[in-house]
């Protein structure tokens, strides 16, 4: 027998199969899915570092790992200035180490030149300290020279030095007494001379041509004083000795004049004229002897 009540659980009772198998359907699913989630998760634990780490995905951080930019925000821009900073030092320290072996070289080649090619180059140098010695190291090259052409370029550039005095009221007033002479205004070329060797004393270049002018006027003792007065400043003036040994030599004085050309053999032992002279003056004053 149906009664109402019946009716009504009949009903209910259909719902409640439907609702429970549904939930029933539903867990099933993720009763299935959930399993192979966690595998793959348990895989990806297991795997070494680095093969975790070509799975990775873009921006995904890795325990241990560091980023390049990591710290606080605007540590990568600091540290791309940093960077930035330390090539350019580096670039400016690269470009002082360059210019300094540029200078370094010049140094070199400048040390490297001989004083005849230093002269032929820079010029004579003002500074009389700097003209001292580098007449000092062209006397050294003129008694070393291994013949007459080379001996001849040497004692033009020595020449050259001779005629520097340092001054330019000087050189002027020289170069007036040299054009005088050479138009034989032998007054004049005196005149001029005078007043160099009263402006500057030690001035030995001013001694000798004056010493040549009172030669080609007759006056060998006048000449013979003032080439004495050159090789005083100056003792390795082979002009002054080879003067001074022509002048002992015209007066008869061949042994005085011997001991001049010794000395000037050890100077410029190249000189044209000169191995002659001086045998034939060993030969007078040595050979009375024997």
């Amino acid at each position: 027998m149906i009664t109402p009540m019946s009716r009504i659980d009949a009903p209910y009772r259909l719902f409640c199969i439907l609702v429970l198998a549904a939930t029933f359907s539903i867990g099933g699913l993720f009763a299935v899915q959930a399993p192979v989630g966690y595998a793959q998760s348990a895989d990806r634990q297991e795997q070494p570092a680095g093969k975790a780490g070509k799975q990775e995905l873009p921006g995904a951080k890795v325990p241990g790992k560091q980023s390049q930019h990591s710290g606080t925000p605007g540590a990568g821009a600091g540290s791309d200035q940093a960077e930035g900073n330390q090539r350019r030092d580096g670039q400016r320290k690269d470009g002082q180490h360059s210019k300094d072996d540029r200078t370094s070289k010049r140094i070199a080649k400048f040390n490297a030149l001989s004083p005849l090619q230093l002269v032929l180059k820079e010029g004579v140098p003002k500074n009389a300290i700097a003209r001292r010695r580098l007449k000092e190291n062209l006397y050294a090259l003129l008694s070393v020279a291994e013949d007459k052409r080379s001996a001849k370029r040497i004692s033009a550039v020595v020449e050259r030095v001779w005629l520097t005095s340092g001054s330019e009221t000087i050189d002027i007033l020289m170069r007036r007494a040299l054009r005088a002479h050479n138009a034989k205004k032998t007054k004049l070329s005196l005149k001029l001379l005078n007043a160099v060797i009263r402006l500057a004393p030690d001035y030995a270049e001013a001694w000798n041509r004056r010493a040549y002018v009172h030669y080609r006027r007759r006056d060998f003792r006048g000449a013979a004083g003032d080439l004495r007065r050159v090789l005083a400043l100056d003792p390795k003036h082979f002009k002054a000795l080879d003067g001074l040994g022509t002048i002992l030599r015209e007066s008869g004085d061949d042994a005085g004049a011997l001991k001049v050309y010794e000395r000037l053999m050890d100077i410029n032992p190249m000189m044209p004229g000169l191995k002659t002279i001086l045998d034939e003056l060993t030969r007078k004053v040595r050979g009375r002897g024997i």
